[in-house]
């Protein structure tokens, strides 16, 4: 069997790159695409070499980490010895997930990869069947990258959140909504959207027996049904609109607010909790809606109140 070399170079240089381009997106590092050919490019001499019987001891486990090494620190830009961990990390992934699924597409779509003569083993592929399953792989990757880059954005959105009313208090999660430009009409202070069940540690029975017993619609027409006077002296009605419909919020002032976040703890009192009747998010991940002024104090980086 005949294994030209500028093929096979060819061949690893591209696959190289992909797999140096993943990795960049997976580490969620800067790169420029100069320095991924020409890592793709070492690479693939590295991987020539592992062709010639003389040089089999370049290709010991640990000289394949220190050529991983190279070849990181030829494609990105290392500041830390803990970035280049994560980067030498996520080379590892994205190469064992490929290869993982180059190698499942062949067995699938070519069963008799492998062949036997004269007690000597080949591997015996099509170069379409190959670059299909590097193409195919590479897309089942990049879309399992989107969704889990999405979620981890996600993760980072979400804050602990302690709201305190009537010497009560209740802790939630909340997700930073930056389409949240609701304000009150008197104080323009911001809203946060709570979900109505997660309430319910902080609202005396009487104001609960209310919102429970009245349609949400019916929630304005229906204010001097509710018992608890000292909760409707802190009601406020909050106007909004969506597509081209005007809609109004009940909510009310708390006693105070605290964002528990890396940087800190935040306080921030002047703000009015808007209630929601129903569930905002399926998975229950979050029950609240934070506003971006809100969050402006955290993004700081500082630790106090944020008035």
């Amino acid at each position: 069997m005949y294994i030209y070399a500028d093929i096979f170079m060819i061949f690893n240089i591209v696959l190289n790159g992909i797999i140096l381009l993943f990795t960049a997106l997976l580490a969620g590092v800067n790169y420029k695409l100069w320095r991924i050919l020409f890592a793709a490019a070492l690479g693939s001499i590295y991987a020539l070499g592992s062709l010639l019987n003389d040089y089999s001891v370049l290709y010991t486990p640990w000289a394949k980490l220190l050529a991983s090494l190279i070849i990181v620190l030829s494609a990105f830009p290392i500041r830390s010895v803990r970035s280049l961990a994560v980067i030498v990390s996520g080379f590892y992934i994205v190469s064992f997930l490929l290869g993982g699924a180059v190698f499942g597409w062949l067995f699938f779509f070519q069963p008799a990869i492998f062949g036997h003569a004269g007690g000597i083993t080949w591997l015996s592929l099509s170069w379409k069947q190959v670059a299909a399953g590097v193409t195919i792989a590479g897309l089942l990757i990049l879309i399992s990258f989107r969704r889990f880059t999405a979620s981890m954005t996600k993760r980072r959105m979400l804050f602990p959140l302690i709201i305190s009313y009537d010497n009560r208090r209740a802790r939630l999660t909340a997700l930073l909504d930056t389409g949240n430009h609701l304000f009150t009409v008197t104080g323009h202070k911001p809203v946060i959207l709570v979900e109505e069940l997660a309430l319910a540690p902080i609202l005396s029975d009487l104001a609960i027996t209310y919102l429970q017993e009245n349609n949400p619609a019916a929630w304005f027409a229906n204010l001097d049904s509710c018992q608890d006077q000292t909760w409707l002296s802190r009601i406020e009605i909050i106007p909004y609109r969506s597509v081209g419909i005007s809609h109004m919020l009940l909510g009310f002032r708390p006693d105070g607010l605290k964002i528990l976040a890396n940087s800190g703890e935040i306080d921030s009192p002047a703000v009015v909790i808007a209630i929601y009747s129903g569930r905002l998010t399926a998975d229950d991940n979050y029950q609240a809606l934070l506003h971006p002024a809100v969050m402006q104090c955290v993004n700081e980086g500082g630790t106090g109140r944020c008035a």
